[in-house]
């Protein structure tokens, strides 16, 4: 069994894991491999995987699946990055996704062949930095803008937090990378399984705590789906509604510890064995 875990959500919100996530990743580790799906462009593959370990969880490098990797792996986005200036909009260190992918990164939007999104709040529309980037890009609309991160938004405690997605949303002719868009399936995630040799099929779950995330990815590729429902996303409307409409197989637990294999069911929930 194959397993494809999203993050935030799923495994930790606001950076501190949730009750048996860790040792419920280190179960399923423990029957085969596990990637991580994830949507953060704020952080290399490397940074991710370091952060992880502060939480006790230890997935190598080339298991961190940041949607940021669409860019170098999706030819139509590389076509869009090889060889030109890039202007990146979020924490430098996103720049390893533009090196990857043959840009080269710019200090200035004025200087940009390419606009590239990676971490961005609210306050990015007043951002001068910003308004320049979204100012030359109507002025030049023929050059591309991509945002590596659709997410609109993340759960920060108990409330909706908009991140770069909502900010990108709202600019003109925007290109997307990373869940839930197939480029990302299919250049990212299938292409890694391949060639690491697993066959992507049923015996692979995708896990995530938005439901159209697992709806699209499963649709495209033909694997299992898990929504979780009760730490992320899907606890709130409209995600809520969202669970039911999916597709007949797709299974939804209330957290990641539900899939822990050792556990036994109760009339109160799950418990540890």
């Amino acid at each position: 069994m194959t397993y494809l875990l999203d993050a935030s959500g799923v495994i930790y919100n606001d950076g501190v894991p949730f009750p048996g996530a860790v040792e419920t990743l280190h179960a399923l580790q423990s029957q085969g491999p596990v990637y991580i799906a994830t949507n953060n462009t704020s952080a290399s593959p490397e940074e991710i995987s370091l952060s992880l370990s502060h939480m006790g969880i230890h997935v190598p490098v080339s298991h961190i699946l940041s949607s940021g990797l669409t860019l170098a792996a999706d030819p139509a986005l590389r076509g869009c990055v090889a060889g030109k200036s890039v202007f990146l909009y979020g924490i430098s260190s996103a720049g390893v996704y533009i090196s990857r992918a043959g840009g080269q990164v710019v200090a200035a939007p004025e200087e940009a062949d390419v606009f590239v999104l990676t971490h961005a709040t609210p306050a990015a529309t007043t951002d001068p930095l910003f308004c320049r980037m979204v100012d030359h890009q109507r002025q030049h609309p023929e050059r591309p803008m991509i945002c590596l991160n659709p997410d609109r938004y993340v759960v920060s405690g108990t409330s909706l937090y908009p991140v770069v997605g909502h900010v990108a949303a709202q600019c003109h002719h925007m290109q997307w990378a990373g869940k839930p868009h197939d480029n990302y399936a299919v250049h990212v995630v299938a292409a890694t399984l391949a060639e690491a040799g697993i066959v992507v099929d049923r015996r692979v779950t995708f896990v995530d705590d938005n439901p159209e995330n697992v709806q699209a990815m499963c649709r495209c590729l033909g694997i299992s789906g898990v929504v979780v429902t009760d730490t992320g996303l899907a606890r709130h409307a409209p995600w809520r509604a969202q669970l039911e409409t999916l597709d007949l197989g797709i299974r939804c637990v209330p957290g990641l510890w539900a899939l822990y294999p050792f556990q036994k069911e109760t009339g109160s929930g799950y418990l540890f064995k």
